[in-house]
Protein backbone atom coordinates (compact mmCIF):
# COMPACT_ATOMS: atom_id res chain seq x y z
CA UNK A 1 0.00 0.00 0.00
CA UNK A 2 3.01 2.13 0.96
CA UNK A 3 4.43 1.79 -2.91
CA UNK A 4 0.91 2.62 -4.18
CA UNK A 5 0.99 5.88 -2.54
CA UNK A 6 4.23 6.74 -3.10
CA UNK A 7 3.70 6.07 -7.16
CA UNK A 8 0.03 7.77 -6.39
CA UNK A 9 2.46 10.77 -4.93
CA UNK A 10 4.88 10.57 -7.88
CA UNK A 11 2.46 11.05 -10.87
CA UNK A 12 3.77 8.59 -12.97
CA UNK A 13 1.26 6.18 -12.04
CA UNK A 14 3.15 3.56 -13.74
CA UNK A 15 2.87 0.70 -11.30
CA UNK A 16 -0.70 2.33 -9.60
CA UNK A 17 -2.64 -0.21 -11.48
CA UNK A 18 -0.42 -3.36 -10.37
CA UNK A 19 -0.04 -2.61 -6.92
CA UNK A 20 -3.76 -1.05 -6.20
CA UNK A 21 -5.06 -4.55 -7.41
CA UNK A 22 -2.26 -6.15 -4.64
CA UNK A 23 -3.74 -4.01 -1.85
CA UNK A 24 -6.73 -5.46 -0.89
CA UNK A 25 -5.15 -8.37 0.04
CA UNK A 26 -4.25 -6.15 3.08
CA UNK A 27 -7.95 -5.90 4.19
CA UNK A 28 -8.80 -9.56 3.58
CA UNK A 29 -6.17 -10.87 6.14
CA UNK A 30 -6.76 -8.27 8.24
CA UNK A 31 -10.34 -9.72 7.96
CA UNK A 32 -9.44 -13.53 8.16
CA UNK A 33 -7.65 -12.89 11.36
CA UNK A 34 -10.88 -11.65 13.36
CA UNK A 35 -12.94 -14.51 11.68
CA UNK A 36 -12.75 -16.66 14.87
CA UNK A 37 -13.69 -13.89 16.81
CA UNK A 38 -16.36 -11.38 16.21
CA UNK A 39 -15.08 -8.66 13.83
CA UNK A 40 -15.41 -5.34 14.79
CA UNK A 41 -17.97 -3.46 12.98
CA UNK A 42 -15.70 -0.54 12.48
CA UNK A 43 -12.93 -3.11 11.38
CA UNK A 44 -14.72 -4.59 9.04
CA UNK A 45 -16.46 -1.13 7.46
CA UNK A 46 -12.66 -0.29 7.16
CA UNK A 47 -11.73 -3.15 5.55
CA UNK A 48 -14.30 -2.92 3.23
CA UNK A 49 -13.52 1.12 2.29
CA UNK A 50 -9.94 0.35 1.84
CA UNK A 51 -10.86 -2.71 -0.67
CA UNK A 52 -13.06 0.04 -2.26
CA UNK A 53 -10.62 2.79 -2.37
CA UNK A 54 -7.94 0.51 -3.86
CA UNK A 55 -10.83 -0.56 -6.61
CA UNK A 56 -11.39 2.66 -7.66
CA UNK A 57 -7.90 3.36 -7.70
CA UNK A 58 -7.15 0.71 -10.43
CA UNK A 59 -9.43 1.55 -12.47
CA UNK A 60 -8.27 5.33 -12.55
CA UNK A 61 -4.97 4.48 -13.14
CA UNK A 62 -5.64 2.43 -16.23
Amino acid sequence: MEMAFNDLDSETFFELARLAGKAPSGGNDCQAAFKRIHSPTVLAKGNQDLMNLCEICGVVAK
